[in-house]
């Protein structure tokens, strides 16, 4: 009965045991005995497995590797597990170990093996091993180092892009302190970030160093720390690092470049009023009544540097720059900012002024560096001379001051020097300050008049002098202003300039001209010509070609249209401003001069240009009268019939201004002049008094 119950123990045993269980005749390979973790194994139930030879399903994929087994067992050998591998029902390999012994049943010699399926673990080692492989491959192959440091600071680990990226060899490093790659000033930092990162537990954050290379230099890295002293296989912190030299020096240059001009190396707008300010708030620091308490600011503005770039070339021109931004900063004291804003504009912030005198010292220092004739590539020497204007803040007015202000008041000085004929100093007043703001009011305002239609054109007309019959009319603008009555030009006309004010109002009196002298041209009247006045800005900025054909299409007036340049327009045109002019002469429309003999000593313009008719200046008229003939100046007469009659040599028409006398009159119909127009004539008029005039019989 005991051993019943053994028998049946064992069986249940077998049956049930998590590894898979099989006997085996070893002659035939005959299996005789199997359990169920087999048959799950190999995915058959066990009644198709026993009574089977192991060949009749293919349990074994590789016959040699069943051969080498086999020989094992029989040698005794595989009470060490043997790793093999078995085929499944559906053609998979599991890999397997096999522990197995020779038993003798019915005087046969059997097998039985015990089988554990390990494909699952293999799997997993194999995949460990690749990942291992793969992680020192890149290691090894990455110039990026990875160090690890011990709890005491020293290196146990150097991967190979520390040779790569600093010289050293990692074997030569092991052992020696981490600090000592790194630079002295960085080392708070450094230690700072490891203290966190072991005694806080904070993550590790991206951080910038210097390390040594080999050579002694330093490179700039960028470190990511992981705390690993609690995993067995590192002990350390692991430092990652990147090198972040060349990016460095890339944001360096880019900082350098922002606030840089790229032509001079000097400071650029942007910096010079980061220095101004700090400037003004150095000197606020210091009490008014001691040495440091005044800022100077010096607007410096080249002379006729417009006449190296158009004779020269803008490459003589940028060698000029370059040359006088030298000179400037050597006769800079160090802590002085020299800062190029514009094309041929330097400003000059000097701080730790005594007094404000100390700013025209400067400035005459600044005129006698600019003054020697500069040598070129190319050509002659050329010598330019500098226009100044100083803004101060002294005493009480630092807390006020402005970088923005100063600079805004030392450019407003600057055009005062100019004004002044250039080659001068001026230093802003608070009547400079009235002005601005005199001239701001009337910018506002005349930019509500061309707003509110407050603008007017009226017209002078243009009388054949040997009848009084007019034949043309010269369009001047008038602004109604509303407390202050009509005014001329002279009241507006800068601010116009100056604020860009003029294109729009130069484009409508334009439209206003050419629409007045449509309805002239259907009137019953013999018809007339009009003149228009052209800024030059309005010629430079955005041309007339353009708004003239806008406004001629489809009409004839162009022959009845004329246009009238100043000489200093004419002989400074660039070829943009000659283009421009071809395309009016194209419409039709004639091209004069205005105030002749005001202007420019050469008159090779006329012969170059085609110009149709000239003004005669109201100087050279006036003069016409015997009462005014200013003493020493009886050969003015003579010099107005030579502009008449070099107006016939080059078949030019002339038409003289001012005329307010008989006398005047007279005498330019004997010198041969046609046209004129003034006072003695009329007044200018608007268009309906004109259009009255004209219709007279």
């Amino acid at each position: 009965m005991a051993r019943d119950v053994e028998e049946l123990l064992q069986r249940r045993l077998f049956d049930r045991a998590p590894d898979g269980m099989v006997v085996m005749r070893v002659d035939d390979g005959l299996i005789v005995l199997v359990n169920e973790a087999f048959g799950r194994l190999l995915g058959r139930p066990v009644d198709q497995i026993a009574g089977h030879n192991s060949a009749e399903f293919g349990l074994w994929p590789a016959p040699d590797e069943r051969a080498a087994v086999q020989q094992q067992l029989l040698a005794h050998e595989a009470r060490v597990p043997i790793e093999c591998h078995l085929q499944t029902r559906d053609g998979g390999l599991r890999v397997v170990e096999i522990s197995a012994d020779i038993i003798e049943i019915d005087g046969l010699a059997h097998t039985f093996a015990i089988t554990r399926d390990v494909t699952a673990r293999k799997s997993a080692e194999q995949a460990l091993r690749t990942n291992e492989e793969r992680f020192r491959t890149l290691v090894a192959s990455s110039r990026d180092p990875i160090l690890v440091t011990d709890a005491a600071g020293l290196l146990t680990y150097a991967s190979p892009g520390v040779q790569f990226l600093l010289g050293y060899d990692g074997e030569a490093l092991l052992g020696t302190p981490e600090r000592d790659l790194f630079h002295p000033e960085d080392l708070g930092v450094r230690e700072t970030m490891v203290s966190r990162l072991v005694g806080e537990g904070a993550p590790g954050v991206a951080v910038e160093l210097r390390m040594r290379h080999h050579d002694g230099t330093w490179r700039w890295v960028e470190t990511i720390d992981t705390n690993r002293l609690d995993a067995p296989a590192v002990n350390g912190i692991v430092t990652n690092v990147r090198d972040i030299t060349d990016r460095r020096a890339t944001e360096r240059e880019q900082v350098y470049l922002a606030l840089h001009d790229p032509l001079t190396g000097l400071a650029n707008r942007r910096l010079l009023e980061d220095h101004i300010d700090l400037a003004l708030n150095g000197a606020t620091r210091s009490r008014p009544d001691v040495p440091g308490g005044a800022v100077a600011v010096l607007y410096c503005d080249l002379d006729r540097f417009k006449e190296v770039n158009d004779q020269r070339g803008h490459e003589a021109g940028d060698e000029l720059l370059r040359q006088m931004a030298h000179r400037l900063r050597a006769v800079m004291r160090p802590g002085d900012t020299v800062a190029r804003v514009g094309g041929d504009e330097f400003v000059i912030v000097c701080a730790d002024l005594k007094t404000v005198a100390d700013a025209t010292s400067i400035a005459r220092r600044v005129a006698e560096a600019v003054a020697p004739p500069v040598r070129l590539a190319t050509g002659s020497p050329v010598q330019v001379s500098v226009s100044i204007g100083i803004a101060t803040a002294t005493g009480r007015r630092l807390d006020r001051a402005q970088p923005g202000t100063l600079l805004r008041n030392a450019d407003t000085a600057m055009y005062r020097a100019k004004d002044r004929g250039r080659n001068h100093w001026e230093i802003f007043d608070t009547k400079m300050q009235e002005q601005i703001n005199q001239r701001n009011d009337v910018e506002t305002q005349l930019r509500q008049a061309l707003a509110r239609g407050e603008l007017a054109v009226h017209y002078q007309p243009v009388v054949r002098l040997t009848d009084a019959a007019i034949i043309g009319a010269e369009a001047l603008l008038r602004w109604q202003h509303p407390t202050r009555g009509l005014l001329t030009p002279q009241h507006f006309l800068h601010v116009a300039e100056e604020s860009g004010l003029i294109i729009p109002i130069g484009e409508w009196v334009l439209s206003e001209a050419i629409r007045q002298l449509s309805r002239w041209q259907s009137g019953p009247a013999d018809p007339i010509w009009v003149s228009v006045n052209v800024s030059g800005r309005q010629l430079r900025d955005h041309g007339l070609g353009p708004a003239l054909t806008g406004l001629l299409t489809a009409t004839t007036l162009g022959a009845s249209l004329r246009l009238e340049l100043t000489e200093s327009m004419l002989i400074e045109h660039s070829p943009v401003v000659a283009a421009d002019l071809d395309k009016v002469i194209h419409l039709g429309v004639r091209i004069g001069v205005d105030d002749f003999g005001t202007g420019y000593s050469s008159l090779t313009y006329l012969q170059h240009l085609p110009i149709s008719f000239l003004k005669i200046d109201t100087s050279f008229v006036a003069n016409l009268h015997p009462r005014i003939h200013p003493p020493g100046h009886h050969d003015r007469p003579a010099l107005t019939e030579a502009i008449v009659q070099l107006s016939h040599t080059l078949d030019i028409e002339a038409i003289a201004e001012g005329i307010e006398t008989p006398a005047q009159a007279q005498a330019l119909t004997e010198f041969g002049c046609t046209y004129g127009q003034g006072y003695l004539y009329s007044v200018p008029l608007p268009a309906e008094a004109l259009t009255a005039l004209i219709d007279l019989p």
